[in-house]
């Protein structure tokens, strides 16, 4: 068995198959490519929804990036006890299974360096989508206050827009998005009518082959959709008796340090 082993192992084309890949492994390491990252994962009509989004995604990576970190100090830590008792072993081949501790302990710690890297990646692009944010919507800072007084106009895009989703596969808005409408304080009737008279341009530009392949037109329609219903999830809740929906006193508020640590970390593209 030990021969085959180390016959097998010795093998040339084997050797080579193997570093190469070690290098060409170096491209990934992590679950989703920057790319859907960006575009598959970033599914909020607001900026601060985004970057909630990246948060926890972030959150996500920093942890496993701090679980590999123990199990690395851990491996190191016995690899070194392993070579202690090398030094001290006298048996040949009780040496020899040490050794090839050492070489598994080695095999495991080059595994989880892999997949550490693989983390850090994801950290640092999702901040660095984070930083483009808020330079392109001038945020220097930003607080749990901010976050919730951003929420109707996130509401209010994302019910018409998976409504106009429903409108063009169906004709109809469905139930469950009447519902969220009305949670948002909209007659699901008016959103029909809204919907349908965008669809109906859209499919004239389409007709007439002077349309834009962007998803620009949507947007446009989704930010007049939340400048004619905004405010109206307020009348919603009075009726229901809340007269505040909303309460500074128990939300996160950035302080002072706080916003001097940020402004003292450049955004992207800053010198």
């Amino acid at each position: 068995m030990k021969n085959e082993i180390k016959k097998i192992g010795n093998s040339k084309e084997l050797k080579q198959t193997i570093t190469n890949y070690n290098i060409l492994k170096q491209s990934f390491g992590k679950s989703k490519s920057q790319w859907c990252e960006a575009n598959m994962a970033l599914n909020g009509l607001t900026p601060l929804r985004n970057i909630r989004h990246l948060l926890a995604r972030i959150e996500r990576a920093y942890q496993a990036c701090k679980e590999s970190e123990y199990k690395l100090k851990k491996l190191s830590i016995r690899k070194e006890i392993k070579e202690r008792g090398k030094e001290k072993e006298k048996d040949k081949l009780k040496k020899k299974i040490i050794e090839i501790e050492i070489d598994e302990i080695n095999h495991k710690i080059d595994t989880g360096l892999y997949y550490f890297r693989g983390a850090v990646k994801k950290i640092q692009h999702n901040y660095h989508c984070i930083n483009q944010i808020m330079k392109s919507n001038n945020h220097t800072s930003f607080d749990e206050i901010d976050f919730e007084k951003e929420e109707e106009e996130y509401h209010i895009k994302t019910a018409m827009n998976q409504s106009v989703r429903v409108v063009r596969m169906t004709g109809k808005i469905d139930q469950g998005n009447q519902e969220y409408l009305e949670q948002c304080g909209i007659n699901p009737g008016v959103a029909q009518r809204a919907i349908e008279g965008f669809l109906f341009v859209e499919g004239e530009r389409l007709r007439k082959e002077c349309y834009d392949s962007t998803t620009d037109s949507l947007y446009e329609f989704l930010e007049k959709c939340y400048q004619d219903f905004k405010g109206l999830s307020k009348k919603r809740l009075k009726k229901l008796g809340v007269e505040r929906g909303f309460m500074e006193d128990v939300m996160y508020k950035v302080t002072t340090k706080d916003k001097r640590t940020l402004l003292s970390s450049p955004l992207e593209g800053e010198d």
